[in-house]
């Protein structure tokens, strides 16, 4: 998959100065693309170096059509995936986000740390 499919959009992100990229509805072997950690965080983030803005494609992390719940975003994996922003609203990654936020600020406090985000694009 890296070396066929992912090459192109390696390179449009490496030379182009994107500053936002967009995860997408379907699953990568299995996992939602916007709780996929090791695209979002792994490739993308650190071996890529990129530094900007991963948001959802429209309504990816909305409840589908089959109103399953288990196949919208999950916020706590989509936060740690690397996902910063739902669109085009909040309704499913966003409320639960400002909870996991504090649990995860209070881990990191505990640890000396304050900044989520910094944490997140450090690893």
């Amino acid at each position: 998959m890296r070396e066929l499919e992912l090459r192109a959009f390696e390179i449009g992100v490496k030379q182009s100065g994107v500053a936002a990229v967009m995860c997408s509805y379907n699953r990568v072997n299995g996992t939602p693309a916007c709780e996929d950690k090791h695209l979002l965080s792994d490739v993308l983030k650190h071996d890529w170096g990129f530094k900007g803005w991963v948001m959802s494609d429209w309504w990816a992390c909305s409840v589908p059509l089959t109103f399953d719940p288990t196949q919208f975003c999950q916020t706590d994996q989509a936060a740690n995936a690397g996902l910063d922003q739902e669109q085009p609203n909040a309704g499913y990654f966003g409320p639960a986000q400002e909870q996991f936020l504090a649990a995860q600020e209070a881990k990191l406090a505990a640890a000396g740390l304050t900044n989520v985000a910094g944490i997140r694009n450090a690893e």
